[in-house]
């Protein structure tokens, strides 16, 4: 196998190793984001407008790692086939 193959099978390697933390990590987060909006009380309907934003904002951390880390590593698989040499 030639160098860009190595680098081929290396990037598609690291892919997969992301793609399982996050599966892995995603649970923990949930509860994280579950425990956060109790003990904060994100489910009032009485919330200053600081309070509704920063609720928004740790609903939206789940869905945004989860589609960062996936897209940084096929962009990283990409960089790594268009750069081998």
């Amino acid at each position: 196998m030639n160098n860009q193959g190595q680098m081929m099978l290396f990037g598609l390697m690291l892919m997969i190793f992301i793609f399982a933390v996050v599966v892995i990590l995603i649970s923990p987060m949930k509860e994280v984001v579950s425990n956060f909006r109790e003990n904060y009380h994100c489910s009032e309907t009485n919330l200053s407008i600081n309070d509704r934003a920063l609720c928004t904002l740790v609903d939206m951390y789940l869905p945004y790692f989860i589609v960062t880390l996936l897209i940084g590593s096929a962009v990283y698989l990409f960089y790594r086939t268009i750069t081998a040499v």
